[in-house]
């Protein structure tokens, strides 16, 4: 048989006589996949992710419906020559779920999740997104530690650490991961755990999409019913002080209790007051575990201070908390984010932040500040590659805007503000990096974290076939 490039086999997939065209045509014929080629109707959304910034034409998406189909794509693509793109929810804001004349791997079909509930444990495929995940286990008053945003996917948001409501009680969603179920180049299907493959079960909680294609993800539960949750609104003109509040009001928040500060514009809809319709405002989100008394004695220090604008803090399910601020991360908007941690909130931070922070674009761009501690600050060094877990906050600069036009003045934003703020922090959170060289990559670990995971990558992926990510060189020779 003759060499076809994959684009000639996408204009021709009857082409005869070639080990693509015949490899994929088998592959098809064998079900368990679907495959979108360029030209058909389904094409465009489905090549479509949620930055609306990355615009990228693959040759073929594949959209497998079991863990073989996935086998085979790995196999595919690495017999090929093919670069591969792993999708879970797309929801990467570096776009590397995605990629131009190559492969896309899309688990979007693979989203079943089973609850243990007497044991607690619940297993999820890769192509699960938080808000399946929750629906699941809030039905039976369980939860682990997820993503703010309901339409993030479990695997990519787990394998990047996993920041959510309720990693001071519980840890990261890495922290919660008790064995994940692993397609590799080398050693076929592998399941991951402190027993089994321990070096590679370290790698992935912190290290990304580096190893392999997760399938399944085994997560531990905790009981977690109603919550008191929301946040309270303050108007941009009191930022400092809100600040100041917040940083005071972290200090001394027990464990059940996760919060976020952000700058955000808020809609013209009621609750909103007028005068704060289509500007910025300062917001202090919460989420309270525990006995109803002690979250009341919490929620009041919230109202007291200001006081707010408005107060949107009450008891509501999880899950419902979960969705709380997708309206704000809406998919299509063009986004371009930088984060990084910082000890404490000092007075030269809250002055940087209050003075630049403010001067938004008249778009969608937000400033968030999580903070950290409690479960997230105990767990052990050597259990995760996620570094910085002293840090008493995250702060995320999230640029997002509608208008291609406005793409050099949005990410010029992003980039300033980071500069004017840089001098108190350390570090990235890699789901929070839109760049993807290696000085991100860098930041993201520190130098032992990254001689760990450059090992365990040769181990798993020496000729780095899954490279579309914050990218791990192997440590090779």
């Amino acid at each position: 048989m003759t060499a076809l490039s994959l684009k000639e086999y996408i204009v021709n997939p009857a082409a005869k006589d070639s080990d693509l065209a015949a490899a994929f045509q088998a592959y098809e014929r064998g079900g368990g996949v679907e495959v979108v080629r360029p030209g058909t109707p389904r094409y465009h959304s489905a090549r479509r992710v949620w930055n609306g910034m990355v615009d990228r034409r693959p040759a073929l998406i594949v959209r497998p419906r079991t863990v073989s189909a996935i086998q085979t794509g790995i196999r595919l693509a690495s017999d090929h020559g093919l670069t591969l793109a792993i999708r879970g929810g797309g929801h990467n804001v570096a776009g590397t779920s995605t990629c131009d004349g190559g492969l896309v791997l899309d688990l979007g079909r693979l989203n079943t999740v089973h609850v243990d509930s007497s044991a607690r444990v619940a297993r999820a495929q890769g192509g699960t997104t938080w808000g399946q995940f929750d629906m699941a286990t809030g039905a039976l008053g369980l939860a682990a530690t997820g993503g703010m945003i309901s339409t993030t996917g479990i695997a990519g948001l787990t394998l990047g650490g996993g920041v959510g409501w309720l990693m001071r009680a519980y840890g990261l969603a890495c922290d919660n991961l008790l064995h994940a179920t692993v397609a590799t180049i080398r050693d076929g299907l592998v399941t991951a755990s402190p027993t089994r493959h321990p070096e590679l079960f370290r790698a992935l909680r912190g290290g990304g999409g580096n190893f392999g294609v997760v399938t399944e993800l085994a997560y531990r539960l905790h009981p977690v019913g109603d919550v008191l949750g929301g946040y309270v609104l303050h108007p941009i003109e009191r930022m400092h002080e809100v600040l100041e509040f917040y940083d005071r009001f972290c200090r001394t928040a027990p464990d059940g209790i996760t919060t976020i500060a952000a700058v955000t514009t808020m809609p013209a809809l009621s609750p909103i007051p007028p005068e704060l319709w289509n500007r910025p405002s300062v917001l202090v989100g919460l989420c309270a575990l525990g006995a109803e008394a002690e979250q009341d004695q919490l929620a009041a220090r919230l109202r007291q201070f200001g006081p707010p604008v408005v107060d949107l803090v009450h008891r509501m399910p999880y899950p419902a908390l979960q969705s709380l601020l997708d309206a704000g991360s809406p998919p299509g908007l063009r986004n371009y984010w930088k984060s990084a941690y910082t000890k404490t909130l000092t007075p030269r931070l809250i002055h940087a932040l209050t003075t630049h922070g403010v001067q938004t674009p008249p778009a969608r761009s937000q400033l968030f500040i999580h903070q950290l501690g409690g479960a997230v600050a105990r767990a052990q060094r050597e259990e995760t590659t996620v570094s910085h877990r002293q840090a008493g906050y995250l702060i995320n600069i999230s640029g997002a805007w509608s208008d291609p036009a406005d793409d050099d003045r949005n990410i010029a934003w992003v980039r300033n503000l980071m500069e004017k703020i840089e001098p108190d922090l350390v570090g990235s959170y890699v789901n929070y990096l839109s760049d993807t060289g290696a000085d991100e990559v860098a930041a993201a670990y520190d130098a032992d974290t990254r001689a760990t995971l450059a090992k365990a990558k040769a181990r798993w992926d020496p000729d780095n076939l899954f490279r579309l990510n914050h990218n791990i060189i192997p440590a090779l020779g």
